[in-house]
């Protein structure tokens, strides 16, 4: 019985956070305990723009991290060779002085809601995206694209390379 009710109260505590990312444009996505995010997933699902603190990378200033940990982009988001995440993901660097000054995440925040075209843009991309992310159900599933349609496109494209190199 009480894990019924546990469950019960997980499942509304679920729901009315979904309804909070579907009620707002931009849902700040704070590192947690690993560097990939589900609400980072949950809040594009959901309709919301999601608002990243950004680091170097370890090993590879070139590339950035989302995660206070330093992992690169690519190594932790998936079909990053077929999805921009830069046309949708908002970023915010990081003050390497202080690095719990969040400042930046509200000046990030304040500079998208003050250019309505960009922000349309931004939304617009993340509605091209986010079907990727996601995986059809039911009879009607293969009909369209979804997570397990990109999964195969990356593996075409990458046994394509494979066969032209060698």
């Amino acid at each position: 019985f009480l894990r019924s009710l546990f469950f019960l109260k997980e499942l509304v505590n679920a729901s009315i956070i979904h309804e909070i990312y579907q009620d707002s444009i931009l849902c700040p996505i704070l590192p947690g305990d690993t560097t990939w995010q589900r609400r980072f997933y949950d809040v594009m699902l959901n309709g919301c723009l999601p608002v990243v603190l950004e680091w170097p990378a370890v090993n590879d200033e070139s590339t950035k991290s989302w995660h206070d940990k330093r992992i690169g982009i690519p190594k932790v988001y998936p079909f990053i060779d077929s999805i921009d995440y830069s046309d949708f993901v908002i970023t915010a660097p990081v003050d390497h002085q202080n690095e719990t000054n969040l400042t930046c995440l509200l000046k990030a925040m304040k500079d998208i809601l003050s250019n309505p075209k960009e922000l349309r843009r931004r939304q617009m991309a993340m509605k091209e995206a986010v079907p990727y992310f996601t995986f059809g159900l039911g009879s009607e599933a293969h009909r369209f694209k979804d997570a397990f349609t990109k999964l195969l496109d990356t593996l075409q494209k990458r046994l394509h390379r494979h066969h032209r190199r060698n």
